[in-house]
């Protein structure tokens, strides 16, 4: 049986059953909650095997962890990287000139 991320349910509105760590949904649920307390729910999966949960981590701490925060766990995280996507999201995090072209949304 998965285990679940505590407070995500009543703080996204999303049944529980959606939300598997791994899952997408409870990354972008976390992402959107405007809740920094939920940091340590996310930071695991920066390093999770599938580049794909990766890339979403990123993405949802790039929406909840002040700047500063941020910059330590790329400092952490991102030198390790090979994956273009998760790097891309380190990328748009850091809100640097990306080398594909595409400018910040």
């Amino acid at each position: 049986m998965a285990r679940y991320i505590e407070g995500i349910p009543r703080r996204a509105g999303l049944p529980a059953r959606l939300i598997a760590p791994r899952s997408g949904t409870a990354l972008i649920a976390i992402g959107n909650s405007a809740a920094p307390d939920l940091l340590p729910a996310l930071r695991p999966h920066l390093a999770d095997p599938s580049p794909l949960v990766r890339a979403m981590a990123v993405w949802a701490l790039s929406r909840l962890a002040p700047p500063e925060a941020f910059r330590q766990d790329a400092a952490t995280f991102r030198p390790g990287e090979s994956d273009p996507a998760v790097q891309e999201e380190w990328r748009a995090g850091s809100q640097e000139p990306s080398s594909s072209g595409r400018g910040a949304l």
